[in-house]
């Protein structure tokens, strides 16, 4: 897995990782304004997706200008294949996880096979910090 870019490990240490990923969600690959006070309209469209004290402290950390969200496309699918796998071991059924993820049958018995424990636990678990190989912080926990 390769490492998140900088701003995006920047943004992991000022408003963790569940708000990073709900922002780079919302926001990934577009240009987002950050404002330094928080009762302007962009700050409202922040705050909708990441909370309001989240959008307070990443408009601590860069507010008052734009900011270019990566996509980060591996790091969210590697997210979602945890939550697929999660769900699966909590006895869901194959069709309901083609039905919420909008995957095929084959494609998600290809995620299920990765069961390796130490591939789980990226990049949800708590203390990954976007850098480095999750795998090798994954056996330090």
């Amino acid at each position: 897995m390769p490492d998140l870019p900088a701003s995006v490990r920047d943004m992991i240490a000022v408003i963790g990782l569940p708000d990073t990923l709900a922002f780079v969600r919302a926001f990934g690959g577009k240009r987002v304004y950050i404002p330094k006070r928080l009762t302007s309209t962009g700050a409202a469209v922040i705050s909708e997706a990441i909370g309001e004290a989240a959008t307070e402290k990443l408009a601590g950390w860069f507010g008052d200008g734009f900011l270019e969200v990566p996509r980060c496309v591996a790091c969210l699918n590697h997210e979602r294949n945890v939550e697929i796998i999660r769900n699966y071991s909590a006895d869901t059924s194959i069709n309901t996880l083609v039905e919420k993820y909008k995957l095929s049958h084959r494609h998600l018995r290809r995620i299920l096979k990765c069961t390796d424990a130490t591939t789980l636990l990226f990049p949800l678990e708590e203390g990954w910090d976007g850098g480095g190989d999750p795998r090798q912080q994954a056996l330090n926990f």
